[in-house]
C-alpha cells in the first residue's frame, strides 16, 4: 500500500475533497477518489470525510493507495 500525505495550501482552501485530489493525482480519475474517500482510504486529520468535504488550509491529508492487482486475460 502506497501513502501519500499532502499539507492544504491557503489558496486551496474551501476546493471540495475529491476536487482538491484530482488536482494532485490526476492520473486517478474523480470517481475512483470517490470510491477510495468512501472506503475510508482518504482522511484528513486522521478523520473520514465524505467527497463534498470542504478542506482547510493547513489540513493533512492522508491517502492510502493500495495496491493494483494484475489482471489476467
Amino acid at each position: 500500500m502506497e501513502e501519500i500525505q499532502y499539507l492544504v495550501e491557503a489558496e486551496k482552501e474551501g476546493l471540495r475533497l475529491d476536487v482538491y485530489l484530482r488536482e494532485k493525482l490526476p492520473y486517478l480519475s474523480r470517481s475512483y477518489l470517490q470510491k477510495l474517500i468512501e472506503d475510508g482510504c482518504i482522511t484528513v486529520e486522521g478523520r473520514i470525510r465524505k467527497s463534498s468535504y470542504k478542506i482547510k488550509s493547513q489540513e493533512v491529508i492522508l491517502v492510502e493507495l493500495p495496491e493494483l492487482s494484475e489482471l489476467e486475460i
